[in-house]
């Protein structure tokens, strides 16, 4: 083996070294080009998309990657290759000879002559080693290393500006704190990019009534104090099922505005669905979603109405109020009585009330005058499985007064524990009358014995009456809160009478209570059951009858009658010339029967019959009249049957 060319190939090694060291270089420079180009094409990506949405996780995971990848890539091919590769010692020759004309071929020669490999069969080993000796002798003369290529090191001190210049870039675009979370963004780090605008939901907690118009409200703060009342946002809302909705967000001119600090709203249309929503305003936007859920109102159902008729209506016997069922809620009352109201809601309630209305000033206004708590019940489960949720009013004076208003109607307002009131405000009338006086009414006059049922042959109206005769007296009543108790200074009835022209005279009219015995009182048969009782023990004289209640809850002494036979003989006049006298023929008895009910009101008046007039006639006359009255009677209906002969068809 022939000695090797120690010197030159230390100095062939000495210039691929610096070869190497240039290369190096440059990938280094190329590499840190490429990533802070794909590293700023990312971060404005992130800041860019950020502008209108929060940039999502699908999106900034494949960026970091993607560049995590690059970069690893990059950094083999330009910078790891570079180590591991470089120009061999024949080509570093070949160009060192090029340079330095003088080693004429020796350096490679030696080069090649003295490796283990080299094929020197024939060739003289003398001149092999001459060759190598003066290519050593000139390597000695010369620096090989200062022949390295300086291109590559040229190339990356121009190539490194644009990573400078993109970095510096970036820092004054974005600013040091802006860019320093930029970059923690791209390794994932879960910190939001700094902004001028801030937003914070300034929104009523859930839930919200079903139904209802939703207003959505924002804080807004700006770090630059740049707010104006002008500024318009959006606001993104999301329903399930449906598309993405957007609404404008704009000042509330309800609140106090600055630049630093205001609050801006949101009107979302009246919805039933839960939705979601977001918002953006400037560079500001909220972070996710935002949730509305709703909730069904409570929807108020009015079950029934009830009227305590007032104290001074008879109570029943275990001392109690009678009480009326209204009709539908709405109240019809007498004053004095008062009233509780029932309802019912869907679901839980937390709180009801009845709120009572007036008549404004105006005369058609209606104005809330009282309200009225109610009492919560306990739940109620229907047939169907469903429950409702019931309240019942106290009891609530209905009354006409100097201090008290009178009511014409009332609502039913409650809230649930979300404290929502009733979606319906359901109304119901209140109409506070005066009761009507009671209505009293002769029966038909007849010939027949109370008790017999009345027939048209019986009936003998406007007849007179024999001198010293009686008068038959039949009538019937109805009240609406019933007739007063009989006591000996306030009868329940009465008959007043004159003669001719007189003053009119009052008979105070005993009561006669039903008992076991008399059994029960028909009004339009004047007369008990039984008969026998009334013929022998009560003579046939009831003056006054109050009909007691038949059924549990009803009112008592609602109607009633009477019977009797009103003697007449002891009945004087004044004569023409003023004096005290006897009746005679032709003398007239003018008489009606009234009936006082229960209410105590100063000057209330009692029902009272229409007048009748009896004349006084002889027996003969009384008689003859009778007769002629019947024959009439017989003479008209047979009349009656001959006309509706006439126009009936006849038989074939």
């Amino acid at each position: 083996m022939q000695k090797s060319p120690v010197t030159s190939l230390a100095k062939l090694f000495a210039l691929r070294g610096r070869e190497r060291l240039f290369r190096l270089v440059w990938g280094v420079t190329c590499w840190m080009a490429f990533s802070l180009t794909l590293l700023a094409v990312a971060v404005f990506a992130d800041w860019l998309i950020d502008k209108f949405a929060e940039t999502p996780l699908w999106v900034r995971v494949p960026l970091t990657l993607l560049q995590v990848v690059a970069y690893a890539l990059a950094a083999y091919l330009l910078i790891v290759r570079s180590l591991t590769r470089g120009p061999s010692l024949i080509s570093l020759a070949k160009r060192v000879e090029e340079k330095i004309p003088e080693f004429d071929h020796r350096l490679i020669t030696s080069i090649q002559l003295t490796t283990e490999d080299a094929q020197t069969q024939g060739m003289s080993a003398e001149l092999i080693e001459s060759v190598t000796d003066e290519a050593e002798r000139i390597s000695g003369k010369h620096e090989l290393v200062d022949l390295a290529d300086t291109r590559r090191l040229k190339w990356s001190l121009a190539l490194i500006a644009w990573p400078l210049a993109l970095l510096s870039f970036m820092l004054l675009f974005f600013g040091p704190s802006l860019f320093f979370v930029l970059l923690q963004r791209q390794l994932l780090a879960n910190v939001e990019i700094p902004r001028d605008i801030h937003l914070k939901t300034a929104t009523k907690k859930n839930p919200w009534p079903s139904g209802d118009e939703v207003t959505l409200h924002y804080e807004i703060t700006s770090t630059d104090g740049k707010l104006d009342t002008t500024m318009k946002g959006k606001v993104y809302v999301s329903a399930e099922g449906q598309d993405e909705a957007v609404y404008e967000l704009i000042w509330d001119d309800q609140t106090e505005f600055n630049k630093n600090k205001a609050i801006f709203k949101s009107k979302v249309p009246h919805s039933s669905k839960n939705f979601k929503y977001r918002a953006r305003l400037g560079d500001g936007r909220t972070k996710g979603f935002e949730n509305v859920v709703f909730e069904p109102r409570p929807i108020v159902a009015i079950d029934g109405a009830w009227v305590e008729m007032p104290a001074y209506v008879p109570k029943k016997p275990d001392g109690s109020h009678y009480e009326i069922e209204q009709d539908k809620g709405d109240i019809k009352a007498y004053n004095g009585s008062r009233g509780r109201v029932r309802i019912s809601a869907q679901k839980r309630i937390a709180e009801a009330k009845l709120i009572l209305y007036k008549r404004g000033d105006d005369g058609f206004a209606e104005v809330e005058a009282a309200e009225v708590e109610m009492n919560l019940l306990d739940s109620v489960t229907l047939p169907d499985g469903t429950k409702r949720y019931p309240a019942e009013s106290e009891m609530f004076d209905l009354r006409l007064g100097r201090t008290t208003p009178r009511y014409v109607a009332y609502r039913v307002m409650v809230k649930d524990d979300n404290k929502f009131t009733n979606a319906d405000n359901p109304r119901r009338t209140i109409d506070i009358l005066e009761p009507e006086l009671p209505h009293v009414q002769f029966l038909p006059e007849r010939f027949s014995d109370p008790g017999v049922e009345l027939r048209e042959d019986d009936v003998l109206e406007g007849m007179p009456i024999p001198l010293g005769g009686s008068i038959k007296i039949e009538y019937f009543y109805r009240s609406a809160i019933g007739a007063r108790e009989t006591t000996p200074q306030k009868p329940a009835a009465r008959m007043a009478f004159r003669v001719n022209e007189g003053d009119w005279k009052f008979l105070l009219l005993s009561e006669v209570p039903e008992n076991p015995a008399s059994g029960e009182y028909d009004i339009m048969k004047a007369s008990f059951s039984n008969l026998e009782y009334q013929k022998t023990t009560l003579k046939n004289r009831v003056e006054f009858h109050a009909k007691p209640s038949r059924q549990p809850g009803a009112m008592a002494r609602l109607e009633g009658g009477g019977t009797f036979d009103f003697q007449t003989e002891r009945l004087r006049k004044i004569d023409l010339n003023g004096k005290d006298a006897e009746l005679e023929i032709g003398d007239k008895i003018e008489f009606y029967l009234e009936v006082f009910d229960c209410d105590p009101a100063a000057g209330r008046q009692p029902g009272r019959t229409d007048p009748r007039i009896k004349e006084i006639q002889t027996k003969e006359e009384v008689r003859k009249r009778a007769i002629d009255t019947i024959n009439s009677e017989h003479r008209i209906r047979d009349l009656e049957k001959r006309q509706q002969g006439v126009f009936q068809r006849p038989k074939s």
